[in-house]
């Protein structure tokens, strides 16, 4: 018979375990969708892995300093969890949203400068996933 212990580590176990299998499904996803917004898998799969590299440093870097002062880390974790799910949601939205202001800036700018909107954009559209997914790793040590 399973201790109360056990049972609730395995529990918390199975869901870093489903969290990480939706991270890469975003992953995926987003990337797909970059690839039609810029028009290339390349910068796709280069935008998508370097703002998830970066968004999970910066964002384990600002869960460590924030962890200690969670008394319920477990519920922090799953607030996060509902904030990347409501994200996810509207994440093709605020892509689709971008389409007027590109449009503009590819009209009165430099290729350059359209493609540095367009790749700009998408990092800052990307960012906040990857940085609220970093703080799920909260690591409350022991004292």
């Amino acid at each position: 018979m399973p201790t109360p212990v056990r049972s609730t580590a395995l529990l918390v176990a199975a869901l870093f375990f489903f969290s990480g299998f939706a991270a890469l499904i975003y992953q995926v996803v987003w990337m797909r969708q970059f690839a039609l917004f810029l028009g290339s898998d390349v910068y796709a799969a280069a935008i998508t892995l370097s703002v998830f590299m970066g968004g999970l440093s910066l964002g384990s870097w600002l869960a460590g300093k924030f962890a200690d002062r969670l008394a319920r880390p477990l519920a922090g974790y799953g607030l996060i969890e509902i904030a990347i799910g409501l994200y996810a949601l509207v994440f093709a939205t605020l892509l689709e949203a971008s389409t007027p202001a590109l449009r503009e800036v590819y009209r009165q700018a430099l290729p350059f400068a359209y493609q540095a909107t367009r790749l700009g954009f998408a990092a800052a559209v990307l960012w906040f996933r990857t940085h609220r997914s970093a703080q799920l790793v909260i690591d409350k040590p022991s004292r």
